[in-house]
């Protein structure tokens, strides 16, 4: 992969990826908080679900890497207690230890199954590097109270960690 060029495009769930990356390639972040247009409009900010106007800076790129956790997730990750059938969880401040066995107690979100149908009526090569289980299994790699917001953080994953893991995945993908 030396030589090449990478491109994450997603949120900040992508920002965090791509600051945890060390890879001796040129690793680029195009950051959209939604993947269509957002644009300016005479009745206030509309989403363009059929525009993908920035979408040309990604043609030169030889490999994008789409983290959508959030665009899928963000009603849900307002109470990860009762996802990991701890009634008494209202956050993940409290959480040292990851969830035992190999399952997500509430299986594999819906969303998953939408993407990877999707994914398969793709022509061109494409590749679902799903990280979904082994990262919901981390309920103790959230930053919670120790992140620059000091605000209570379940959603994002500590830089250390999980994330080495992400990228010992993605190394393994792009070398196949």
């Amino acid at each position: 992969m030396r030589g090449k060029k990478i491109m994450f495009v997603g949120d900040s769930l992508s920002l965090n990826y791509w600051q945890s990356l060390d890879s001796g390639v040129s690793v680029m972040l195009f950051r959209s908080l939604y993947l269509v247009d957002n644009e300016m409009e005479d009745i206030g900010r509309v989403l363009k679900l059929d525009s993908l106007k920035s979408g040309t800076m990604w043609k030169d790129m030889d490999v994008l890497i789409f983290n959508t956790r959030l665009w899928w997730y963000r009603a849900r990750i307002k109470k990860p207690g009762a996802d990991w059938n701890e009634s008494k969880a209202k956050d993940c401040s409290k959480e040292t230890m990851p969830i035992r066995g190999s399952t997500y107690p509430t299986g594999s979100p819906k969303a998953l199954s939408v993407v990877k149908e999707e994914i398969s009526g793709i022509s061109k090569p494409v590749y679902l590097l799903d990280r979904t289980t082994l990262s919901q299994l981390r309920k103790d790699a959230h930053p919670s109270c120790y992140n620059a917001f000091r605000g209570m953080d379940c959603t994002h994953w500590c830089i250390v960690g999980l994330l080495d893991t992400w990228n010992q995945l993605l190394h393994a993908a792009l070398i196949m």
